[in-house]
């Protein structure tokens, strides 16, 4: 088991929300950060959530001192059609 940290953006969509359980389930990560728009319930001990402003993410540079950045930024079907 190694000691890595990572941070996601884009934990609550489909391809985040299905990286977020890979990464917990995996002995690599000891931390995983998830930065959402809004407050949500994480089951996995190993996540620690921080609501962010998506447009003003220079506010929080500290998050991103991290071994590893998963970015999983999307739209919806709906939104691209």
């Amino acid at each position: 088991m190694t000691n890595k940290t990572a941070l996601v953006l884009g934990a609550t969509g489909l391809v985040g929300t299905q990286l977020v359980k890979e990464l917990g389930n995996s002995k690599i990560y000891s931390e995983i950060h998830l930065l959402t728009r809004s407050e949500m319930k994480f089951t996995d001990p190993k996540c620690i959530g921080h609501v962010v402003d998506l447009d003003n993410l220079s506010e929080y540079d500290n998050l991103f001192k991290v071994s590893d950045v998963f970015i999983c930024l999307g739209t919806t079907i709906k939104k691209a059609n």
